[in-house]
């Protein structure tokens, strides 16, 4: 026997068993210690993602991701039925057969059928994991200005904020920093969107003014019905001309302001980087992605309209007040893995939002189940993979997105996304870096940081 190993005690608990065996039956469940049918009942452990990786690369097949999924199918009689649970393989494009797929695929089903999943099916398709990128945030407003879009070539949005309070030494810091995904830290935007959409209010207000013109003529009409729906058109439209040119008004005001205070390039710095780590996976540990830097904020241009971390919902939501959500918390690793809410199909998950640089504020879940990663190089890494909540809500992300902190419904930071598989115009996942394990690394960078102030 060797000296110098280890003896295992048949009666330890897993440290993912003890955090996660009672979940769900309160807020702040109990952790398990031990139980008496261990030995004859073992808890699943999540090791099938990782053999079945183990098996595609034994089989010389490039995968770009791993993930399980369940497709819900519409009838046409409005019913519908939810399909099994599904091995999704991703392959990088032009490098995998249907051949290869279909003789893979047994090995795949015979190693969830040894882990007790039974009726899985593995599908596969062409895909490739690429970066997303957004612009940089205005100031949180109270929802009364109008929707101003966004170039397509900006890049990120910033993810977080937070007070340093004391350096690493332990001196007093008022510094205050925001965090983003590294390459956001380097790249800059236009305004020219704004000029645009004053030429679209300004086309939408010729058309009205066209409109209320023929029906004021209907109103010296002999056919009563006619002067009725003249007298009840002619006062709603000029109301709706009436806010689409106090809207022309405020987006010239932004776009003036903007050019006298922003033209200059130089001006246009939020603060400057102070920690912009390689991007690079945690390969010893966890195996989620680094993707992450922060700079110090320049008080003169934040201090004044600073209310920490909120997401402006916009119109999609009439509550909280202002429709801001302030970030309070974050999602712990346990409720991560067994979420505790459910889809429209009755599904385990959790439904997360996020205010993409791109997209704005979009809904999506997560059903807990990471997702295997390989870039071209054959990097691997494990992401949360964040799935569009359904058709009609549209993609959750696209391009311009990288950085929108994903939350729940109630605050919680999820995770800070930075890459997905967009096909076109549409992306059907994004890939994060999930939130407590982000935060971990920015607190070994700087142990006081506090996120949750709400002002400067």
């Amino acid at each position: 026997m060797d000296p110098t190993a280890t003896a295992v005690t048949p009666y330890l608990v897993s440290e993912y068993e003890r955090i996660t065996y009672y979940h769900g039956i309160s807020l702040d469940p109990p952790e398990l210690l031990y139980r008496s049918d261990l030995l004859h009942n073992p808890f699943p452990l999540p090791k099938v993602a990782p053999q079945i990786c183990s098996l595609l690369k034994g089989r010389r097949i490039r995968y770009s991701a791993v993930m399980a999924a369940r497709f819900f199918t519409h009838g046409e009689d409005g019913e519908g039925s939810l399909g099994p649970i599904v091995i999704w393989i991703s392959t990088h494009p032009g490098t995998t057969t249907a051949e290869n797929a279909h003789d893979a695929s047994p090995d795949i089903i015979s190693l969830l059928e040894e882990a007790g999943v039974k009726g899985a099916v593995v599908e596969w398709y062409e895909g490739s994991v690429e970066t997303l990128a957004g612009p940089p945030l205005l100031r949180v407003i109270l929802g009364t200005d109008p929707p101003i879009t966004e170039d397509d070539d900006a890049q990120g949005s910033v993810a977080l904020f937070f007070h340093e309070n004391k350096t690493e030494h332990s001196q007093p810091s008022a510094r205050v920093l925001g965090t983003n995904t590294a390459d956001y830290l380097f790249k800059g935007r236009g305004v020219n969107e704004i000029k645009a959409l004053i030429g679209v209010y300004g086309s939408d207000a010729e058309h009205l003014a066209t409109e209320i013109a023929a029906l004021e003529q209907h109103l010296e009409s002999n056919d009563p019905d006619e002067v009725e729906e003249a007298e009840a058109g002619v006062p709603a439209k000029q109301a709706k001309l009436a806010e689409i040119k106090q809207n022309i008004g405020v987006l010239e005001d932004f776009y003036n302001d903007v050019n006298a205070q922003w033209s200059d390039i130089e001006r246009r710095n939020l603060g400057h980087v102070d920690w912009a780590p390689m991007i690079s996976v945690d390969v010893e540990g966890k195996r989620y992605t680094l993707d992450l830097g922060t700079f110090e904020l320049d008080e003169a241009k934040f201090k004044d309209n600073f209310k920490g971390n909120v997401i402006d919902l916009g119109c999609c939501s009439s509550t909280p007040p202002n429709r801001q959500l302030r970030i309070k918390g974050i999602v712990a690793p346990q409720l991560l893995a067994n979420p505790d809410g459910v889809d429209s199909n009755g599904e385990p998950c959790l439904v997360v939002l996020k205010d993409g640089g791109k997209t704005d504020v979009t809904v999506g879940k997560y059903a807990g189940l990471e997702a295997y990663v390989a870039d071209d190089l054959g990097q691997e890494s494990i992401e949360l993979a964040i799935y569009n909540y359904d058709k009609q809500s549209g993609d959750f992300s696209a391009k311009g997105d990288s950085g929108a902190l994903i939350v729940d419904g109630l605050g919680n930071m999820v995770g800070i996304p930075h890459s997905g598989m967009p096909k076109g115009a549409s992306n059907h996942v994004m890939f994060a870096t999930p939130a407590w394990w982000a935060v971990e690394k920015i607190k070994e960078q700087y142990p006081y940081a506090d996120f949750y102030r709400t002002g400067w």
